[in-house]
């Protein structure tokens, strides 16, 4: 079950309550009141129901104790995985909790909010555009802020100073994207400030942002407390979509969401696809109960839904010329039969990216960074063999117009 109690001591006025997403309904409705959307299929939103995020959410948490107890975190957050596994979606969940607890001031950023390292000082620090009323802040070298080519305070001190006062958190999305020049200073700063000040520095990204990170030249980020978001365990993708239903006053007939959740490979974005359409299915029937009849009606919306994002997979490793790679990795993939959960070493994808791109220079390696930005292959922390990213879009690649079916 994904519901306890926290334990953390609440702010003053804070009243302790069940760790459930914001947007959760405790109570069934009447079926004629139900919602037209219930669950959030590639929104970036939170779900209906936060499902199987324990592990990840109590990390969380007891960072923002620690800060609010005005003590300092070891190290930043690396959070990676492929997409579709809810790393978003789990960024605006911490951002929920920590405005709820009022513990601290967050900010949440993408990488096309700070482009250069100039941007810095606006992003973390607005009050002081308005203190010295310029509309512009420079940041021309780590650990220096400038206005107008005048000098006023090291960034660093200046974060140390407010973080005193108040405890701060940066959460950075998609930071696979962030130009190198502002991670690498990014990254010194929240080292700096970590040291002496509640802070904490959280980037999430695909499986290429370690390799991102390795270039900006930071050796430290290696020790940083890495969370990898992947796909789901069975109990958790039953629940993710049974408690919604059952929540707006459905009921789940026993084993009806067996192949439902066989089908979705346990994967967090086609949880959302399905329950999307048993909950639309629902709705058009005015019915209650999902049986085997609602499943198996709902069943092509889900195909179309899956099918879609798949060729739009598909699409974008046309565009970005890695469809040879990805083909041969998918081969190299599928040649292992008799393993129900094929993986590669280090060598074997070395081999079959080789083998796409014989011309041994550095368009391989390119090529294969790529696959890890666009999560069709990752390797999970602690673990050295690689591991598809998205299921079953490795069967779509190799045959797109029968949708994957002569390689499942």
């Amino acid at each position: 079950m994904n519901e306890y109690v926290r334990t953390r001591r609440p702010a003053a006025g804070v009243v302790p309550r069940i760790l459930e997403p914001d947007n959760a309904v405790c109570h069934a409705n009447a079926m004629d009141d139900r919602p037209r959307q219930l669950f959030m299929p590639g929104t970036g939103q939170l779900p209906p129901y936060f499902a199987g995020r324990q592990v990840e959410q109590r990390t969380l948490l007891d960072c923002l104790d620690v800060l609010r107890d005005g003590g300092t975190v070891p190290a930043d957050i690396v959070m990676m995985g492929p997409r579709g596994n809810g790393k978003t979606a789990l960024l605006r969940w911490f951002d929920r909790e920590i405005v709820a607890a009022r513990a601290a001031d967050a900010v949440s950023l993408t990488p096309d909010d700070i482009t250069h390292p100039d941007d810095l000082a606006r992003v973390l620090f607005p009050s002081i555009l308005d203190r010295i009323g310029k509309a512009e802040v420079k940041v021309p070298e780590v650990g220096s802020m400038s206005v107008e080519g005048g000098r006023v305070g090291s960034l660093t001190r200046r974060l140390i100073s407010r973080c005193r006062k108040r405890p701060g958190v940066v959460l950075l999305d998609e930071a696979h994207n962030l130009d190198l020049d502002v991670g690498r200073a990014l990254l010194n700063v929240s080292q700096r400030v970590r040291a002496e000040a509640p802070f904490l520095l959280i980037l999430a990204g695909t499986p290429n942002l370690v390799d991102r990170l390795a270039l900006m030249g930071a050796s430290f980020w290696d020790r940083s407390k890495r969370l990898d978001i992947g796909r789901l365990d069975s109990a958790a993708s039953f629940e993710a979509l049974a408690k919604p239903l059952e929540e707006h006053g459905g009921v789940v007939a026993p084993d009806a969401l067996d192949s439902v959740v066989a089908e979705s490979q346990l994967y967090p974005y086609f949880i959302q696809v399905w329950g999307d359409a048993l909950w639309a299915e629902l709705r058009e029937r005015g019915a209650t109960t999902v049986d085997a009849d609602i499943v198996a009606a709902a069943e092509p919306r889900f195909h179309e839904r899956r099918d879609e994002y798949y060729a739009n997979r598909y699409r974008e490793l046309r565009r970005e010329g890695c469809l040879p790679v990805a083909s041969a990795v998918a081969r190299a993939f599928a040649r292992q039969t008799s393993n129900e959960n094929p993986t590669l070493t280090d060598e074997e994808l070395d081999h079959a990216v080789g083998a796409a791109l014989p011309s041994a220079d550095r368009s391989a390696q390119k090529a294969a960074a790529r696959l890890r930005e666009l999560g069709y292959i990752w390797q999970p922390s602690g673990k050295i063999d690689w591991e598809p990213g998205i299921p079953r879009l490795m069967g779509y690649v190799l045959n797109p117009r029968t949708g994957g079916r002569a390689n499942p």
